[in-house]
């Protein structure tokens, strides 16, 4: 199984966290532009980094992450700049929730954009997603434009199932994840967290020991990857964990 990691705010500093790992990985880095995006991935030069995905990023009165309520020409414009190289859509409601009204009746326009974009786009491609479970939310998510089905889109779909924020037992997280495996194979992956902040700033974080559980079960079920939230966080105790998984 690849254990790897999100970055939101990648800088010197955070960077240095790649010291730590002497184990394979890939990181999925934040960044405004793709031109950022190469600036720090050129930056990186811990072998054990097979892959840096570029995680497009807007600002936060554009919408900060990906839906129907962001423009259109902001879309367009992160896919224009990338050249089929491996690429993570946050899929999430506009931190600036005022774009929710005010784009409202562009909804069904931007929508189609978003999904076209995706489908259409060559190189490889993560969604990443909130955890829905299997219910009404899930076909809400659905018709929102912020789920988008590997079996429709060709993309790899990334849970974001964080049991730091998410109070889901053993038993049902591990119903979740075979159900994600049926229905997508090997293009189900699993985000886990929190082991650091976010944009929020009020996410609570998993001590070493949670993540080692979340991480054994993920390796039972036969997930393919797991995308650690985030490596800001990632200190001895927690790697004392999981190389447990790596080796």
């Amino acid at each position: 199984m690849m254990i790897s990691f999100f970055e939101e705010f990648p800088n010197d500093s955070c960077l240095k966290k790649l010291d730590l790992i002497d184990f394979d990985t890939k990181i999925y880095l934040g960044a405004r532009s793709f031109k950022e995006f190469n600036g720090y991935k050129r930056k990186i030069k811990n072998k054990h980094v097979k892959e840096i995905i570029y995680w497009p990023i807007l600002l936060e009165e554009q919408g900060y992450w990906f839906s129907p309520w962001v423009k259109s020409k902001y879309v367009e414009q992160i896919f224009k700049e990338l050249k089929n190289e491996p690429v993570m859509i946050d899929l999430e409601l506009p931190k600036n929730r005022k774009l929710m009204i005010l784009e409202s009746f562009n909804f069904f326009k931007n929508r189609f954009l978003l999904r076209k974009l995706i489908k259409e786009y060559h190189g490889d491609k993560y969604t990443a997603e909130y955890f829905s479970g299997r219910n009404f939310v899930s076909s809400l998510m659905q018709f929102f434009g912020i789920n988008m089905s590997p079996n429709k889109y060709g993309n790899k779909i990334i849970k974001m199932i964080y049991r730091s924020i998410w109070s889901i037992s053993d038993q049902e997280f591990k119903k979740v994840l075979e159900y994600g495996k049926i229905l997508y194979k090997d293009s189900f992956l699993v985000g886990l967290g929190c082991i650091d902040l976010g944009i929020n700033a009020n996410e609570s974080l998993l001590s070493e020991w949670e993540l080692g559980r979340d991480l054994r079960i993920c390796m039972e079920v036969g997930i393919r990857e797991v995308i650690i939230f985030r490596l800001n966080g990632l200190n001895y105790l927690y790697k004392k964990e999981i190389k447990k998984i790596s080796l």
